[in-house]
């Protein structure tokens, strides 16, 4: 059976990101950031974490390689390039033709080198962040719980350890990159319904977190401090998660009828 809260968190994050932030910077491109209101800062994070988590649960739940597995590393690849690759060489080939993006910063994007090497291209940039998690899947996404644990540690231990030798790495790589690795993990290992004794309290306890750092992070502008920031963010991942999938119970909820059939239309 789908799981539609997923659908339901990749539309959310891809309209606050997109019609909110990307937009922004394309009509004020002279400001260089969306974030005249704090709190925005954090949501955008949050958002670009969760449909970052979203992706690595899809991936770790479709796709299983190694011995045990039958998926093909070949085959992966050329899913993933064709599905991205093509629009995302339009576009950077657009934006730097409009002098949004320099050349070198649209050139380390194409070659996908901005994440480790300055300039990166704006608005652009998370797509070479994410070519690099579909990069690492076929090592990662293996069929025991401890191979999936163990890589992925593996991993972002060699990012962080990168990231204090080359100054130049994006923060953004790590960050995203956890949340890609926590969904790889999880994909066949836990129920993030929280379908247990105590989990709507659980799911409120985050969502009451999430909305007072959000304040603070307001009213204090602590969205300038990057710890702050990314554990504000990394809360509002699983806060906006269950906030996607109360929407997806009313949605596509049992003895909705046609109302179903209709939401679950509008999805696919």
């Amino acid at each position: 059976m789908r799981d539609y809260r997923f659908d339901v968190a990749r539309v959310v994050c891809m309209t606050i990101i997109v019609v909110y932030v990307h937009l922004y910077a394309y009509i004020h491109p002279e400001v260089k950031s969306a974030y005249f209101i704090p709190a925005w800062a954090i949501i955008t994070d949050a958002c670009l974490g969760l449909f970052t988590f979203v992706s690595g649960f899809l991936l770790g739940k479709k796709y299983c390689f190694g011995p045990d597995g039958n998926s093909k590393v070949g085959e992966f690849y050329r899913k993933r390039s064709l599905r991205i690759i093509p629009l995302f060489v339009i576009a950077a080939i657009a934006l730097w033709a409009i002098g949004f993006n320099g050349t070198r910063a649209t050139f380390n994007g194409l070659v996908c080198i901005s994440p480790f090497i300055k300039p990166r291209p704006q608005t652009l940039w998370y797509i070479p962040v994410i070519l690099f998690c579909y990069i690492i899947t076929p090592l990662i996404s293996r069929r025991q719980l401890k191979w999936r644990v163990w890589s992925c540690l593996f991993v972002f231990c060699l990012l962080i350890l990168l990231s204090k030798l080359l100054p130049s790495v994006d923060n953004r790589l790590g960050y995203n990159s956890f949340f890609f690795l926590v969904g790889i993990i999880s994909s066949n290992s836990f129920d993030w319904k929280f379908n247990v004794r105590y989990g709507t309290a659980a799911k409120w306890f985050v969502l009451v977190l999430f909305t007072l750092l959000l304040v603070i992070g307001q009213v204090y502008a602590n969205f300038h401090l990057k710890y702050y920031r990314w554990l504000a963010a990394g809360i509002g991942v699983f806060a906006i998660l269950f906030i996607c999938e109360y929407i997806a119970n009313i949605l596509f909820s049992s003895g909705k009828g046609d109302s179903k059939s209709i939401a679950a239309q509008m999805v696919r």
